[in-house]
């Protein structure tokens, strides 16, 4: 009788594993036929069918969902319940199958069906954050993701929901810890950590300056520009600072600074702002001597080329032009610029609409690129306004990693200490 009642469990353990295994099923059939216990292989039988078909309807749902075939996905989950009514099985499936058409209720329903059950809950947890910010309501996202840390804080992605929630609404102190954490723990990656930490450190900056704590505020905003010196928001804020307090040195060597180690585009208005009463033929030799801090950098030229078409000083725009082109494929903003030299400087239209063409289909220029939802805003975000991301925007040309530029600008940088110690 012990033998005939342990099936059920058994048939019950293997659907859970997606397997049966009919070796024991067919023992158990043996031992129920022999010994004559005709009502526990009746139920062996019936239980051993149900957890069969329970398998294959939602073999059959998996393969549906993934095909995103709707219509067939609510077809098995119908013969699911039919079989296993009540598994949550049924519910991921029913999950999966309504994000097919995207019906936010019945994610959010299934989901919450989900965190009913232990070994289900990190699923149903991460759907209902992932609604809450899809809405964008932080603090609904906040309270389903510290449920879903107190289950599983191993996991990378809820260590970053938790980060970027707590950063988002203004916890910085607490998003810092949990950063510090995950770090500890190798969840976070060291690269990833630092953009993160850095960019907190510049939002602790901007909360500490709204309170009134100058101290704190230059402290945290020296830390992000010496940890992470790959966003501009920290350095050009120091700077500014510095220039008020009327160090002007002092910010020229912080911006020279993060030129040196990667142009960004926020850089070059910020510096040339420190000297707000120079002319645009001034401003180009300001611009000249912040590229002397990382020459060969392409983006040298075409600043200066922009600059000069700005001035009219048609000479120098050709020449860094050519400079750029000698080295480098015609980019959209480098054909754009060749455009605007041949009209103005040349008055050939006929020129400057080639170039208008060529600038149709030549490459991209490096710009910001959210990782998360691949949103391109002309400056740097701490968090992107498309998609609520935080930390997620590196300067590159689309379709590259970082690392993928941060290689190619080190080669530049070694080609020009080889043409300086030659």
């Amino acid at each position: 009788i012990k033998k005939i009642g342990a099936l059920p469990e058994k048939v019950s353990k293997a659907k859970q594993q997606k397997e049966i295994k009919t070796e024991e099923i067919e023992a158990s059939k043996k031992i129920a036929k022999d010994e004559g216990y005709k009502d526990g292989y009746n139920k062996a039988i019936e239980e051993m069918t149900v957890a069969q078909n329970g398998l294959t309807t939602v073999i059959g749902g998996i393969v549906a969902t993934l095909a995103d075939d709707y219509k067939l996905g609510e077809k098995a989950i119908a013969q699911a319940n039919s079989f296993i009514s009540g598994d949550p099985i049924v519910n991921i499936l029913s999950l999966e199958n309504a994000k097919i058409i995207d019906d936010v209720t019945a994610i959010s329903d299934n989901a919450k069906k989900l965190t009913s059950v232990p070994e289900t809950a990190i699923i149903g947890y991460k759907n209902l954050i992932e609604i809450a910010l899809k809405n964008k309501d932080f603090n609904e996202a906040l309270k389903y993701t510290l449920k879903a840390y107190e289950i599983r804080d191993d996991l990378p992605w809820v260590g970053k929901y938790a980060f970027d929630l707590h950063a988002t609404l203004g916890m910085g102190k607490e998003a810092l810890e949990l950063l510090e954490e995950g770090y500890q723990k190798k969840i976070v990656k060291e690269d990833a950590y630092k953009r993160m930490k850095a960019t907190l450190l510049y939002y602790m900056a901007e909360e500490s300056l709204r309170d009134g704590d100058e101290k704190a505020a230059i402290r945290y905003l020296t830390q992000s520009t010496d940890l992470y010196p790959y966003i501009p928001a920290p350095a050009i804020k120091l700077a500014e600072y510095y220039n008020a307090k009327g160090e002007a040195r002092k910010s020229v060597g912080i911006l020279s600074n993060i030129w040196r180690t990667r142009p960004l585009p926020e850089i070059v208005g910020a510096y040339l702002s420190l000297w707000k009463d120079d002319n645009k033929y001034v401003s180009i030799q300001r611009m000249e001597q912040l590229a002397m801090s990382n020459s060969g950098h392409p983006m040298n030229h075409l600043e200066i080329a922009q600059m000069a078409i700005d001035a009219e000083v048609w000479g120098q725009a050709r020449k860094e032009l050519d400079l750029f082109h000698a080295k480098n494929r015609p980019t959209k903003k480098s054909a754009k610029l060749m455009a605007d030299f041949e009209a103005g400087g040349n008055s050939n239209n006929a020129e400057a609409n080639k170039w208008l063409k060529i600038s149709e289909t030549a490459n991209q220029d490096p710009r910001w690129v959210c990782s998360k939802c691949g949103a391109q805003p002309a400056e740097w975000q701490p968090k992107c306004d498309s998609c609520g991301a935080f930390a997620s925007f590196d300067f590159l040309t689309p379709g590259h990693t970082l690392e993928e530029e941060l290689a190619i600008e080190e080669s530049i940088k070694e080609a020009a200490r080889s043409k300086t110690k030659s």
